[in-house]
């Protein structure tokens, strides 16, 4: 155990023999300068290059039992290990070279190289290692981001949710690149763990495997979800993006039905709950708009940038803001993480009216008052407010949104009376109603007001399958 310990000593050691190296630089720059003999600076010299030597070694050393534990991918920890290596023995030369005398043993012209040979080593090794602490592309990806902006919220892109959709691919993958792969696939593999491949989930990490057929509470991969988040063992890091709870009830129900990788949606069981997500889900995500639609999904006109001090204090507030089609200024937003009070953040999201058109806000806490404000978002051709608690007097402020094209209120309080104040919405192409107290029989009457629209009021029967267990009821 004090060999393993020893090891993970690196990430602090590493950063000595890196300030050590360059102040012995910065010495020979001033005593190549240097017209005159100074026994003092000569003296400091040398005990600065052996203190570099000495603690680069002592590195590299702790580097290589922390390679044992292989939490990275092997090429780009071959290609830290050997620049450390050849940067060690650089500094090692370094140091003998300070014992001889001017013109002796070492040209300057060599001097100069070896100087140059460390100096590059150093930034060579701790880009290599950015890499594998913080991703392949952490250094480098500084340089295709906008300065203006702050770093965008990774978002799951889940397709929508079709019968013919397969679990794992069309939902659950989406949800383990956006919250794990960062610190469990290629670049890097914590605990020996990746999860960016079928082979690589079943064959789990350095502690067995992550998950346990038909049991997600005993599934170390849905386990770590569900710690404190002031616990060590919680996953993802605390200051990384968190799964949402509908993201955690979507794997919950796949590790329940036996995780199966290639199932499709019509074919996994799933109580009326969970079908009231896959609802939901069904009107996310980006489609083509359908030929001969009565509404565009986005303004015509001319729309300006969003401002990007305003999209940082958005952000700031956990409201997720990103862009719909790279290089335009339409924007998508999401409430599910706001850290201020869901009324608060629909009213932060007037400063971007303009830009807004699709807009997530399923989060209880959304009352009528933030309808209201929502109602000023005049560009919203999407809104999904499943689970919220809008009444039918916040469905009513919702008349003033001309380009609607779909609406999700599953989950909801809002009646057929509520949906009646909407006023009549020919551009209106989907309206989700599940887990409301609208009646299927309504439909018909809604679709003089909605005539363009898709009504969904869910209740769907699943086919049962041989396997599934039959209950029969007492007589």
């Amino acid at each position: 155990m004090s060999f393993d310990l020893l090891g993970r000593l690196h990430p602090l050691i590493v950063h000595l023999p890196i300030g050590i190296l360059l102040l012995a630089l910065l010495m020979e720059v001033y005593r190549g300068r240097s017209t005159e003999n100074d026994a003092g600076v000569d003296a400091m010299r040398r005990s600065v290059w052996l203190i570099g030597a000495a603690t680069a070694v002592f590195s590299c050393v702790t580097g290589l039992i922390l390679e044992r534990e292989g939490d990275h991918a092997q090429r780009l920890t071959d290609r830290h290990k050997w620049s450390a290596l050849v940067t060690t023995l650089l500094a090692c030369i370094g140091y003998a070279a300070t014992f001889a005398p001017r013109g002796g043993g070492y040209s300057p012209l060599l001097r100069r190289s070896l100087r140059t040979g460390v100096l590059a080593g150093i930034l060579l090794t701790g880009h290599y290692g950015g890499g594998l602490t913080h991703g392949e592309d952490y250094l480098t990806s500084a340089f295709r981001r906008d300065g203006n902006e702050a770093d965008v919220e990774t978002a799951p892109t889940i397709r929508p949710v079709t019968d013919s959709s397969v679990v794992y691919s069309d939902v659950v993958a989406p949800i383990l690149q956006s919250r794990c792969v960062e610190c469990h696939g290629a670049s890097k593999q914590k605990g020996g763990l990746r999860l960016d491949g079928v082979e690589a989930i079943l064959e789990g990490g350095r502690e067995g495997p992550v998950l346990v057929k038909g049991d997600p509470e005993a599934s170390e991969l849905y386990r770590r979800l569900r710690l404190p988040m002031d616990d060590e063992h919680h996953m993802p890091p605390p200051k990384k993006p968190q799964p949402t709870e509908q993201e955690m009830r979507l794997l919950h129900w796949w590790i329940l039905n036996g995780h199966d990788f290639k199932s499709t949606v019509s074919r996994t069981p799933a109580d009326s709950q969970m079908r009231g997500v896959l609802t939901a889900l069904s009107s996310s995500g980006a489609r083509e708009a359908p030929a001969g639609s009565v509404a565009p999904e986005w303004p015509s006109g001319e729309v300006p940038e969003a401002d990007p001090n305003v999209l940082a204090g958005l952000r700031k507030s956990g409201i997720m803001v990103l862009p719909v089609i790279p290089g335009k200024p339409f924007l998508q937003a999401s409430l599910l993480n706001a850290t201020v009070p869901a009324d608060s953040a629909a009213r932060l999201l007037s400063q971007v009216s303009k830009q807004l058109v699709w807009l997530k806000a399923d989060v209880e806490g959304l009352t009528d008052e933030g309808c209201a404000h929502l109602a000023k978002l005049g560009n919203l051709s999407r809104l999904s407010l499943a689970g919220s608690s809008v009444t039918d007097k916040g469905i009513a402020c919702l008349a003033l949104l001309d380009g609607l094209r779909s609406l999700n209120l599953s989950g909801t309080a809002v009646t057929e009376k509520g949906l009646r104040h909407l006023g009549a919405k020919p551009t209106l192409e989907r309206l989700y109603l599940h887990g409301t107290p609208v009646h299927r029989d309504s439909v018909r009457s809604l679709a003089i007001g909605f005539p363009s629209a898709k009504i969904d009021t869910g209740g769907y029967r699943l086919p049962s399958l041989p396997s599934d267990t039959q209950r029969r009821e007492p007589r």
